[in-house]
Formats: structure tokens, C-alpha cells, sequence
């Protein structure tokens, strides 16, 4: 499996996120799930991330259980265990493990895109399609969402640093308490870096005249062939739901 083999294009991992994404809301046998489940781990083996996989997997597995229990309790429907008081239902537990298994997924999927992706990657794929077709307003755009991606992780970074900071001052684990202790600092910096970022773009000259759009690049064999496969793949889901 080549889907997240590591020289994609961003397009084509979105691609085949998508595509995992789709069949996953569409499965709804057990044979299904468990070859897409086998897709995912593939996609994490071929772009060399299983680490990554089994550090976000309890994540995906939260996400799933509370799926789970959501559609246990709330489904009505002949009960699991008659004999007590009050029992879920055998249809929401039957749908409950199926939505779950679907958003694990789902959310694995997710995983595998943002992890394979670096944030200056991500901003040069945007902001040149976005300046090229759109102009001054593109870039704008590309902008905006190159701030995003490349401070959003920094912003993140800085808070787990704040989190670790707080604990080990206080002996414990920080909860609702130590949420001033966290979020003005962490405001703070932000203000700080964001008034950087003003500082460096006004002495660039930013806006005085177009910007050089990042390098297009050549989309690969491996790329058509991961995007011919999330066709297919999104295709046949929609397909056999129908």
C-alpha cells in the first residue's frame, strides 16, 4: 500500500483521508470495518508512523467509546438484559459498536493526514494555489492560513510547557484551578508573537508588491496512483451504501 508512503502530495493524502473517511461513515458490516481498520494501519506502516498510530490510538478509542455509549442508552429497542431494572438496548449497543468503530476511524484517518503533513508544507500547497487564482486577496488568505499552521503548533507546544510548569509546582496534576495559571501566559505570548510577526512583515514590506507563489510540484506516478485509489475506494463505499 503506497497511500501514506512518505514524497506524497499533500493533495493526495488528503485524498485518501477522505476516502477513509467516507468508507468508514459508510461501512456497516464487520468484514468492512476491518479491512478499512487494515487500511489505516497500512497507511501508517507505509509512511513509516506506527508510533504515531499506537500514541493516538487511546485517543481514537475515547472518541469511540463515548460513541458507543451515547447510542447505548439513548436507542430504544428490545432490552440486553431483561432481567434488570433498566438495560441498554441490544439495537443501541449493535449501533453503539458500530458508530464507534466508524469514528475510531474516522479519527485515525485524521491522524494519519496531520502527522504525515508538516505545517510548512501545508502553508505552500495553500497559499500558492490561493494567490495565483485570487491575487493580493490570495495571499491575504495564504496568510492567514500560514499563521495558523505554523503558530498553531508553537502556541500548542507552549501550553503543554505551561501544563508541565504548573504541575510540577504545584505537586499534582493541573485541573480547573490552574486554568489562569495557564491561559495568561499563554495569551501573553501569543500577543507577544503576534506582535513579532507584525514587526517582521512591516519591514519586509509586506502587501508593496506581489509575492513569489512557492514552486508547484510535479505530481508523481505514486500520487495519481493514491488518488485513482481514494477514488475508487470513496466510490465503492457510496456505491454498495446506495
Amino acid at each position: 500500500m503506497s497511500a501514506g508512503a512518505p514524497g506524497l502530495s499533500l493533495l493526495a493524502r488528503v485524498a485518501w483521508a477522505t476516502a477513509l473517511a467516507v468508507a468508514a461513515a459508510c461501512a456497516s458490516s464487520w468484514g468492512a470495518l476491518g479491512a478499512l481498520a487494515t487500511l489505516v494501519v497500512l497507511s501508517f506502516a507505509s509512511s513509516r508512523t506506527l508510533p504515531v498510530l499506537v500514541h493516538i490510538l487511546p485517543a481514537a478509542c475515547v472518541l469511540g467509546s463515548f460513541a458507543f455509549v451515547i447510542n447505548a442508552v439513548a436507542q430504544a429497542g428490545p432490552p440486553l438484559f431483561p432481567a434488570w431494572p433498566w438495560s441498554p438496548s441490544t439495537t443501541g449497543v449493535a449501533l453503539g459498536a458500530r458508530t464507534a468503530v466508524r469514528l475510531a476511524l474516522t479519527g485515525l484517518a485524521g491522524g494519519w493526514l496531520v502527522t504525515g503533513t508538516s505545517p510548512s508544507a501545508a502553508a505552500d500547497a495553500l497559499s500558492g494555489p490561493l494567490a495565483r487564482a485570487f491575487g493580493k486577496t490570495g495571499e491575504a488568505l495564504g496568510l492567514v492560513g500560514m499563521v495558523a499552521l505554523r503558530f498553531g503548533p508553537l502556541a500548542a507546544e507552549e501550553g503543554r510547557r505551561l501544563v508541565r510548569a504548573v504541575s510540577q509546582r504545584a505537586g499534582r496534576r493541573p485541573g480547573p484551578w490552574a486554568a489562569p495559571a495557564i491561559a495568561i501566559p499563554l495569551v501573553l505570548s501569543s500577543v507577544r508573537r503576534a506582535d513579532r510577526l507584525a514587526y517582521v512583515l512591516a519591514a519586509r514590506h509586506w502587501g508593496a508588491a506581489p509575492r513569489t507563489p512557492p514552486a508547484r510540484r510535479a505530481r508523481t506516478g505514486r500520487d495519481w496512483s493514491v488518488l485513482a485509489l481514494s477514488a475508487v475506494l470513496a466510490g465503492a463505499a457510496l456505491w454498495f451504501r446506495v
